[in-house]
């Protein structure tokens, strides 16, 4: 019974300290490419490495179809849902694009699909458990699908009441989608 419990005890000290060596020589996985990813919260994936030359040529020549929504806050009252509607969710991504892809070719007839969602962070949620959840206004995320198939996404938070930092986010992510290179 002895030898029994000394074997228990030993795989269990193995155990935990092999948890605490796979927690301490974790890598470290969020990796900052552009400065603009510095200034919030940013997350990006890249999923499908084959087709990403394929879908940025796509944007290059304005042959995407952009699909957007806009997720108000339910518990509180909404800061933006009075002077930010879809249609200027819309003009912003396009501009952006337009701005940092200076393209004069006709779009094809293959199209990359743009999804953006623009959720405004409710403060008020009793969902929302820590303070830490309650310090950024919202977030902007947007997804590059080329054949029905995801190949890259990147969400990033705005922190201005006033939602003055928008644009900046969604240029920040239209860079990060153009600046990726496939390997």
């Amino acid at each position: 019974m002895n030898k029994i419990l000394y074997i228990f005890i030993a795989l269990f000290i193995s155990a935990i300290s092999y948890g605490v060596y796979k927690e301490v020589t974790k890598v470290k996985t969020k990796i900052i490419r552009l400065d603009c990813q510095k200034k919030t919260t940013t997350f990006e994936k890249l999923y499908d490495n084959q087709q990403l030359k394929k879908a940025q040529k796509l944007l290059f020549n304005n042959s995407y179809n952009l699909i957007t929504q806009i997720e108000y806050s339910k518990y509180m009252k909404s800061k933006l849902i009075n002077h930010f509607s879809k249609d200027n969710f819309i003009k912003i991504i396009n501009n952006s694009i337009k701005e940092q892809i200076k393209s004069q070719k006709k779009p094809t007839e293959q199209k990359l699909t743009i999804k953006a969602y623009l959720y405004e962070n409710d403060k008020k949620d009793i969902n929302k458990k820590s303070a830490k959840s309650k310090l950024f206004e919202g977030y902007v995320l947007i997804e590059f699908i080329l054949n029905n198939k995801t190949l890259y996404k990147i969400q990033t938070d705005y922190m201005n009441n006033s939602s003055t930092d928008i644009k900046q986010r969604i240029d920040c992510a239209i860079k990060s989608f153009i600046t990726l290179n496939s390997h």
